[in-house]
């Protein structure tokens, strides 16, 4: 399928998904001059206004690129996200250096409210609540100038809390998180990605993330698999 510019359609899962950002996709969001843009649900509804220092770049793929230094998108508060007890996140991304840097967050300066970041090529760790949920690491587990697909899924309903946390990898699962909230905390936060709040400081994105989208619901792994298969395609694979 090919990309539809000016049309919401996309060959994702719409079940649940509450924000939908694609820089191959005018109508999830609008690439301009401007450093203020707007971003758009999956209705069509305008939902929310970006700030980005980060580049829209009409590549193939079409992506967002950040610069390691101070690139950033901030999408404001996803309060949708607030008492979740069932969310999942999902994004493509390259990472250009091996160094610290962090995809996505939603940092309050004191609390990780959640945040997922690259501790250099062989790292990943993802907060959730001030705790670490995920502190994984295998060698050339993210790599360099390398697409690949992350989803983080939540079930905060299980009695387990080392299985409420899921982590795939171009669809493949990885081991089970140390333990995992029964739902998130409220945030005070914006949303950002390709950096963490500025008062955290420290960490910015160097590499490429095309898009990102976050569902009200816990993924399972069939549905991420048909995700990744739906994109795959966009990215050379």
């Amino acid at each position: 399928m090919g990309i539809r510019r000016g049309s919401i359609s996309t060959p994702i899962i719409t079940d649940g998904l509450v924000l939908n950002l694609d820089a191959a996709n005018r109508a999830s969001t609008i690439p301009s001059t401007s450093t203020l843009k707007t971003f758009n649900t999956i209705d069509l509804s305008q939902s929310g206004s970006i700030t980005t220092d980060a580049t829209w770049e009409d590549g193939t793929p079409p992506t967002f690129a950040f610069d390691g230094s101070d690139g950033y998108i901030e999408l404001g508060n996803l309060t949708f996200l607030n008492s979740a007890v069932n969310a999942s996140w999902g994004f493509w991304a390259k990472i250009n250096a091996d160094a610290n840097q962090m995809p996505i967050t939603q940092w309050d300066g004191s609390n990780n409210f959640f945040y997922f970041y690259f501790n250099g090529g062989s790292r990943i760790r993802i907060a959730m609540n001030g705790s670490f949920v995920w502190d994984l690491t295998s060698s050339g587990l993210n790599g360099l100038d390398t697409w690949r697909y992350y989803v983080i899924t939540l079930d905060g309903s299980l009695s387990t809390s080392s299985e409420r946390v899921k982590l795939y990898i171009n669809s493949t699962i990885q081991n089970n998180s140390t333990a995992g909230p029964s739902s998130l905390d409220t945030a005070t936060s914006n949303f950002n990605i390709g950096r963490r709040e500025a008062s955290g400081g420290g960490f910015y994105f160097n590499g490429d993330l095309p898009m990102l989208h976050i569902y009200n619901r816990t993924l399972s792994s069939n549905e991420v698999l048909h995700n990744y298969n739906a994109l795959k395609p966009r990215f050379g694979l």
